[in-house]
């Protein structure tokens, strides 16, 4: 009980300590409304879906077909220094399971909170979100954030069926961004658990705890040199394993250019199965019409084998109001079982303007994870079409078709594919 309170006591600390070591003050945000102010965002969609092996099952069981009626709140209110949002989403499905038959359920509840508050000397960002999702339903883009290249912790168990729950908190704090020394903290909590599992899942609870402090010394007015000591620590259910601490020492450099930064880093990470070393250099662009930014790296895993890692983010604006996206990430990273995995993301966009009210988006991703320790591997991609048309300025009608395909040593490979329609309405509303 004493080591669970441990990641909240972090978490109110550096809150707390927001005010006193960065001079932000917790406002209210009322008292600056005339800046922002409040608005209010209610969504209601409709959606019919047929799914062929929706469980990723070697052998398919058949089709499944849903019909699901979800609902949104987002409120935002913001000032010139503050925002503060929350977000609130559920569903209610009826199913019919090739399996189980015809069962109705509700799905999907996501609670998100952030607040962030920002000066010319200091920054605070606090942020909590809390997911509840059945896997079979369950899509990789579901766990890919739209701005960061988040590999996700638990891909090898995205198939069969159960319920995924997914807890995390963070709070960040940095001060001295107009200084020539800078510091920052972030404490981090995230709960991943799994119930009701079957087929080749398992009921599981894990936790990772992590507290990190960062400082940043301005050499010149375009080079900065930076340096990010951290701890973590991961416990799971599982009574035979203790928990498992590691240490991370990040150190790197960044040049600003008249087109973009050019970064090396270097890093090494104590881990219960030894050391993990990387490099890597990295350079941003600002294009035209668009953005490049890139990295490239050599990672030792704390196995003892070395992986060319690295990473291109790539965005370009076409005539005609069209635009394709390009990401691509390679890594070493900790999976749910806190071991070595090398980790290669990739996915490719491309959303074209069809009309006045329509548009045509095509996207492909891929995921391929790796454990260098026992050589088991997993990969999953995945091919969607939609086709989006608003038909009044709230309503909007979408159709799709999505592909997926996934191969793992442990299960063998899997297709699955399904079609879609939703039809959805959003409306703002300001107090």
């Amino acid at each position: 009980m004493e080591r669970a309170l441990v990641p909240a006591r972090i978490l109110l600390w550096v809150a707390g300590a927001a005010v006193p070591a960065a001079g932000l003050g917790l406002l209210a945000l009322s008292a600056e409304a005339q800046e922002g102010g409040t608005q209010l965002t209610f969504g209601v969609s409709q959606r019919l879906e047929a799914i062929a092996n929706a469980e990723l099952d070697a052998d398919s069981r058949g089709t499944t077909r849903q019909a699901s009626t979800s609902l949104s709140f987002n409120a935002v209110t913001q000032t010139r220094l503050d925002r503060l949002a929350f977000g609130a989403s559920g569903a209610l499905r009826v199913v019919d399971d090739p399996a189980g038959g015809t069962r109705f359920e509700a799905d999907t509840p996501r609670l998100s909170f952030s607040y962030g508050r920002e000066t010319p000397a200091a920054r605070l960002a606090l942020r909590a979100s809390y997911s509840e999702t059945e896997i079979e339903f369950l899509r990789l883009e579901d766990l890919l954030d739209p701005d960061v290249i988040l590999t996700p912790e638990d891909i090898e168990n995205l198939r069969g069926t159960g319920t995924r729950r997914n807890l995390s908190a963070t709070a960040s704090l940095d001060w001295g961004l107009d200084d020539p020394l800078g510091f920052g903290l972030t404490a981090t909590v995230n709960r991943l658990r799994y119930s009701d599992t079957g087929g080749d899942l398992f009921d599981s609870d894990s936790d990772r705890e992590s507290l990190s402090a960062r400082t940043r010394l301005r050499l010149s007015p375009v080079l900065d040199a930076t340096a990010s000591l951290g701890f973590s620590r991961f416990d799971d259910t599982d009574p035979a394993n203790d928990p498992r601490d590691t240490t991370s020492l990040d150190l790197g450099l960044a040049l600003d250019r008249p087109l973009g930064a050019l970064t090396a880093d270097l890093s090494a990470t104590d881990t219960a199965d030894g050391t993990r070393l990387g490099f890597a250099i990295g350079r941003s662009y600002a294009l035209p019409a668009g953005r490049l930014s890139a990295s490239l790296g050599l990672t030792r895993a704390a196995e003892g084998e070395t992986a060319l890692t690295g990473s291109l983010d790539w965005r370009q604006d076409l005539p005609q109001g069209a635009a394709v996206t390009a990401r691509v990430e390679r890594n070493v990273t900790s999976g749910t079982d806190d071991t070595d995995r090398v980790v290669t993301l990739a996915s490719i966009g491309y959303d074209r303007p069809l009309g006045a009210a329509g548009s045509l988006g095509l996207d492909l991703s891929f995921l391929d994870s790796r454990t260098p320790a026992t050589g088991d591997s997993v990969s999953d991609a995945s091919l969607r079409a939609t086709y989006s048309r608003a038909l009044t300025p709230d309503w909007a009608l979408d159709l799709g078709l999505t592909r997926r395909l996934r191969d793992s040593d442990s299960a063998g490979r899997a297709d699955s594919t399904a079609a879609f329609v939703t039809l959805g309405r959003s409306f703002d509303f300001r107090p």
